[in-house]
C-alpha cells in the first residue's frame, strides 16, 4: 500500500513551520486543521510534544482572529451609527415647555404647546350674579426660530370659538434690540404683560378694565421695539415702544383707530438666580379714536363667570381719544413677593365737553410656604413659570402659596356716574408641578355706589358680594 503522507526531506522543525503556516485559515476551518494534526500524530509523523504545540498555536490563532472579527464588527457598527447621526441633523425634545424639534446647529426650531384653564365660581348672594363653571381658556400655540435671528409665535384660543391671541414675527439680530411685528401684547402694565398662566390670582385686579376693553385692547396689530440690558452688574433696565392699529379680530369700515404705547422699567436689584428683585417702572398708552368709537370701561367683581359689572361707564359716545398712564412696583425676596400699580385714564371728548378722568390701583403680596419663589423675567420685566422644588409625581408635594390683594377703581367723573368699587381677595395656590396648578380664591367685592347701569342694583346703593372661586390649570 502506498503511503498517503510522505516527507522525505522535512525534519520536524521544518514540518512544524509548514503546519504553522497552514494554521491560518478562517475560524470555520479550525476543526479540520485539528483533525489533520491528530492524524499526523497517530501515524507517528508528529511527536506528542509537537502535536500539543501546534494544537495550542492553532487555537490561539483562531481566538485572535475571532477577537479581530469582533473588533471589526464593533467598528462597523460605530461607523454606521456615526453615519446615521450625521444624516439626522435635528433633535426632538419634550418637557415642561411642550414638544420641540431643533436643528443641531441651532438655526431652526419648531415647537408646539398650549394651556387649558377650567374655572368655577359661587356668589353670596347668588342673585343677580349667578353661580357656574366655564372653560376659561383653551389655547394651542406654535412657535419657533428661523436662521437663528427670526422668531415667531402663533396662538389660538378655542374657549369661545377660534380667536387669534398671538401672531407675530420678531427679529433679534440687532442685539440688544428686538423688533416685533404682528398681533401682540401692547407694552403696558406689569399685570397685563404677565401671562395668565403665572399670575397670582384667578383674575387680574380691577384696574385691568382700563386695558382689557374693546377700544384699548391687551393685544393689537402693530410693531414694537424692545431694548434691555445691564447697567452696573446686578441691575437691569428695559424700554419698549410700539405703534398699533386695532385688533386682529376687529372688522368693519371704521375699525382703524391707531395708538402708541411706551413702557420703561428699572430694577436696581435683579439677582434673579438668588430670587432677589426690586423693580419699578411706568407706561403710557395713547389712542386716537374714530368717530364711531365704542369706548366703554367696566369691570366684573374679579370673577369672570359673573355677568354683572358693578362699575360701568357705559359707551362714551363723545370720546375723541384717551391717554392711559401707569406706575408699577414689584419685588421678590426669596419666598416673599409683592406688587403694586396705579393707573389713570384721561378721556378727551368732543362737542366742547370737558375731559373725563378715571383711576384705580391695587397692592398685593404673597408667600411660598414651601420655599419657592416667583420668577422675574428681567428681559421682559414680567413674571414667568413657577417651579416647585418637589413636584407631585417625583415624590414631592409641589409648591404651596398664599396671597392677598386689595384693588380699587373709580369710574365716576363729571356727569358720568360709572361707580366706585373695592375688592379684597385672598388666595391659596397649589403648584403641583411646573405644568399643573390648582387655585382657590375668596373675593369680597363692594361698590359705593354701583354704576347706574348695573342691572337690579341701581345708583345710590352700595351692593357687596362674596365670591368663592377656583381653577384647575395645565400648561404644556
Amino acid at each position: 500500500m502506498k503511503q498517503i503522507f510522505k516527507f522525505p526531506t522535512l525534519g520536524k522543525s521544518a514540518l512544524a513551520g509548514v503546519l504553522c503556516a497552514l494554521a491560518m485559515p478562517a475560524p470555520a476551518d479550525n476543526s479540520a486543521m485539528l483533525e489533520l494534526l491528530k492524524v499526523l500524530r497517530d501515524k507517528g509523523t508528529l511527536s506528542e510534544t509537537d502535536y500539543r504545540m501546534l494544537k495550542n498555536a492553532s487555537g490561539a490563532e483562531a481566538e485572535k482572529e475571532r477577537a479581530e472579527l469582533v473588533t471589526a464588527k464593533e467598528e462597523m457598527k460605530e461607523e454606521a451609527k456615526n453615519e446615521i447621526a450625521a444624516e439626522e441633523k435635528f433633535t426632538v425634545k419634550t418637557g415642561t415647555k411642550g414638544l420641540t424639534v431643533e436643528s443641531k446647529d441651532g438655526n431652526f426650531k419648531f415647537g408646539v404647546g398650549g394651556r387649558m384653564q377650567a374655572d368655577t365660581a359661587f356668589f353670596f348672594p347668588n342673585t343677580p350674579y349667578g353661580n357656574g363653571a366655564e372653560i376659561r381658556r383653551v389655547r394651542l400655540k406654535a412657535f419657533g426660530t428661523v436662521y437663528h435671528d427670526w422668531k415667531y409665535k402663533v396662538e389660538l384660543d378655542f374657549a369661545d370659538g377660534a380667536e387669534l391671541t398671538d401672531g407675530w414675527l420678531a427679529y433679534t439680530g440687532f442685539k440688544p434690540l428686538m423688533l416685533k411685528v404682528g398681533h401682540q401684547k401692547v407694552p403696558f402694565s406689569l399685570q397685563s404683560l404677565t401671562s395668565s398662566n403665572w399670575q397670582v390670582f384667578q383674575e387680574r385686579a380691577l384696574t385691568d378694565a382700563f386695558i382689557d376693553n374693546g377700544e384699548s385692547g391687551r393685544r393689537r396689530l402693530g410693531i414694537t421695539a424692545l431694548l434691555g440690558g445691564d447697567l452696573f452688574g446686578n441691575d437691569y433696565w428695559t424700554f419698549a415702544t410700539g405703534f398699533f392699529g386695532q385688533g386682529a379680530n376687529d372688522d368693519g369700515a371704521f375699525n382703524e383707530s391707531w395708538g402708541t404705547s411706551t413702557r420703561a422699567t428699572y430694577a436696581p436689584i435683579a439677582n434673579v438666580e438668588d430670587n432677589e428683585v426690586v423693580a419699578f417702572g411706568g407706561s403710557v398708552y395713547y389712542r386716537d379714536l374714530n368717530a364711531h368709537s365704542d369706548l366703554r370701561i367696566r369691570a366684573r367683581p374679579e370673577a369672570h363667570i359673573s355677568g354683572v359689572r358693578l362699575v360701568d361707564t357705559g359707551i362714551i359716545r363723545t370720546a375723541n381719544n384717551f391717554r392711559l398712564a401707569d406706575a408699577e412696583f414689584t419685588t421678590v425676596w426669596g419666598p416673599w413677593h409683592a406688587q403694586a400699580e396705579y393707573l389713570n385714564e384721561r378721556v378727551s371728548r368732543s362737542r366742547g365737553l370737558s375731559a373725563l378722568n378715571f383711576n384705580g390701583f391695587y397692592v398685593q403680596t404673597g408667600y411660598f410656604l414651601t420655599g419657592e419663589s416667583r420668577h422675574y423675567n428681567k428681559k421682559y420685566a414680567s413674571y414667568k413659570r413657577v417651579k416647585p422644588f418637589n413636584p407631585v409625581g417625583l415624590g414631592g408635594w409641589g409648591a404651596w402659596e398664599i396671597a392677598a390683594r386689595y384693588s380699587y377703581i373709580d369710574l365716576a367723573s363729571k356727569n358720568n356716574e360709572g361707580g366706585l368699587e373695592r375688592d379684597f381677595t385672598f388666595g391659596l395656590n397649589w403648584w403641583a408641578t411646573d405644568n399643573v396648578m390648582f387655585r382657590f380664591n375668596y373675593v369680597n367685592a363692594k361698590a359705593f355706589p354701583a354704576s347706574l347701569r348695573t342691572p337690579g342694583l341701581g345708583l345710590g346703593r352700595n351692593p357687596s358680594v362674596n365670591i368663592l372661586e377656583g381653577r384647575a390649570q395645565i400648561v404644556f
